[in-house]
């Protein structure tokens, strides 16, 4: 009886998960952070006049912004390329919705978070000790292309 090929073996080892622990909880205050300023944005945004943003909101985002790329470095750093990159697209987002504020609308504000929630349940789930796939990020991916 034939046995089925093995896998090529690889030689990478599993990313250490202690520093990852150690960050995790910091990772969900930036995507916190981030969201009720974009939130507040949006909001500024859609009934605003000739000046739409509180200087202080565009201040919240540029610290939420430092924050985003902060954890993308870090995740890059330990080895959670994928979640360095949803990092990455969320601050994209955010660039985007401040060259075009009437971009933040709902929906956008909902994938930004979305986004976030999933990234983050992807590391508390590898944080766990079980494989996480990178393609259960693909939808939030997809609509952060959108």
């Amino acid at each position: 009886m034939d046995r089925p090929p093995k896998p090529p073996e690889t030689n990478r080892l599993p990313p250490d998960l202690a520093p990852l622990s150690w960050i995790l909880p910091d990772l969900g205050r930036s995507l916190q952070l981030v969201q009720t300023a974009v939130r507040r944005f949006a909001l500024e945004a859609r009934t605003g006049g000739d000046f739409p943003v509180d200087p202080l909101t565009l201040r919240q985002i540029g610290e939420a912004r430092k924050c985003l790329k902060q954890g993308q470095v870090s995740l890059s750093m330990l080895g959670f390329g994928v979640s360095a990159k949803m990092f990455s697209h969320i601050d994209a987002l955010v660039g985007q919705f401040l060259q075009k504020p009437l971009s933040c609308t709902e929906v956008a504000v909902r994938v930004l978070e979305q986004a976030g929630a999933g990234t983050l349940n992807m590391l508390d789930v590898t944080l766990r000790g079980a494989l996480a796939s990178p393609v259960a990020l693909f939808a939030q991916y997809r609509a952060l292309q959108e």
